[in-house]
């Protein structure tokens, strides 16, 4: 098991390349034969070495270790698209949504696209919208005359749980929310399940959701916020607290959280903006900005978290997700902070192959 004690520079990343990597399982027509939960798995241990952890993040920089490869990679719908998420429905389907529109003003809601392959997607459309579903708190900011400055909503996370479909969201410097589909379809419609405000009744935001093997739900939130729910997920069950970390791991500030049960630990997988120098990736004078997915594990949902690592450069806001073949997938959230350092594309959502190594670190597969 690694910490996060410094480790000798090895080598920058590799350019990325133009086209998607193909690998065993992706365009193939397999069954499901998967469990209800997905949150919960097992991934087998890559035979290949590991890599000696990047320490930094959180403003500071790569500073140490050797940074994953990534695998040639395209977006899979080309639509301007962060915070992608990806769900394996019962039916063999995968499902995907994010924040689409205006990232930072406004939007009209959430957009969904569908796939039996993940490769070829077909847009559904719309399955909530401001103008047909939104409560009177999700409108906007209330201003002193009574009229409400609209606000984006970001971040949905579609889940399937216990039989049925849940998005969670945010609405930018408002507050969380749940909502729940009527028809027991990823396509809803849906309703939400806390109308009166926010869920907690404060402005957290990068909600996410997380079914342990025991059927508990918890609430996450960026920052480190996490809870247990109430079992119809209409409420937090306990107070908010902060996940801990071991006395080996230093607290980095974090956005975009994504919690999976892999070979027995707790994974927490956060989106971190660092900056490095071009030529050796250590914070300096002529900052680089990129925007990057960090994992670290514990045994239990609340930590202590340890063995915190540099997972996927540049991937942004993601989540995990397991294909009907078992293979292991990141979504790829990649944003605008990334675009100096010249990767191909960004703010489009794409997909990458993912596996662990024997000291239960994350790191993209390579062809």
């Amino acid at each position: 098991m690694t910490t996060c004690k410094s480790l000798p520079l090895i080598a920058p990343i590799a350019l990325l390349g133009l086209l998607l990597f193909q690998s065993p399982g992706i365009g193939q027509n397999l069954p499901t034969g998967l469990s209800d939960n997905r949150s919960v798995g097992t991934m087998t241990i890559s035979p290949q070495p590991a890599l000696p952890a990047v320490t930094g993040g959180d403003g500071e920089g790569w500073t140490n270790g050797e940074v994953p490869k990534l695998p040639p990679l395209k977006p899979i719908v080309d639509v301007p698209m962060r915070d992608p998420n990806i769900c394996l429905g019962p039916d063999g389907t995968y499902y995907l949504v994010g924040t689409t529109g205006d990232f930072f003003r406004a939007n009209d809601g959430i957009e969904m696209w569908k796939s039996k392959d993940l490769v070829q997607w077909q847009r559904v459309g719309f399955v909530w919208t401001f103008a047909k579903d939104a409560n009177d708190w999700q409108k906007g900011t209330l201003n002193a005359d009574g009229t409400r400055t609209p606000q984006p909503l970001w971040a949905p996370e579609l889940h399937y749980i216990k039989g049925h479909w849940f998005i969670a969201y945010c609405m930018a410097r408002l507050g969380c929310g749940i909502l729940k589909s009527t028809t027991d379809k990823p396509e809803g419609p849906y309703v939400d399940l806390h109308p009166e405000g926010p869920l907690p009744d404060s402005k957290h935001y990068d909600t996410s959701l997380f079914e342990d093997a025991d059927g508990k739900v918890y609430f996450l939130a960026a920052h480190g916020w996490i809870a247990r729910m109430k079992d119809d997920l209409t409420d937090l069950a306990e107070p908010l607290r902060h996940v801990t970390m071991a006395p080996n791991c230093a607290w980095h500030e974090y956005e975009g959280p994504w919690m999976m049960k892999l070979n027995g630990r707790y994974y927490l997988f956060v989106a971190q903006g660092t900056s490095h120098e071009k030529d050796g990736y250590r914070a300096g004078p002529g900052l680089k900005k990129s925007y990057d997915v960090w994992a670290m594990s514990a045994p239990t949902p609340y930590g202590p978290f340890e063995n915190r690592h540099l997972a996927f450069p540049y991937a942004g806001h993601n989540t995990v997700f397991q294909g009907r073949d078992g293979r292991w997938w990141s979504t790829w959230g990649t944003s605008s902070r990334n675009e100096s350092v010249g990767l191909p594309f960004y703010e489009k959502p794409a997909i990458i192959p993912i596996e662990m190594d024997h000291e239960g670190k994350l790191r993209p597969a390579m062809p």
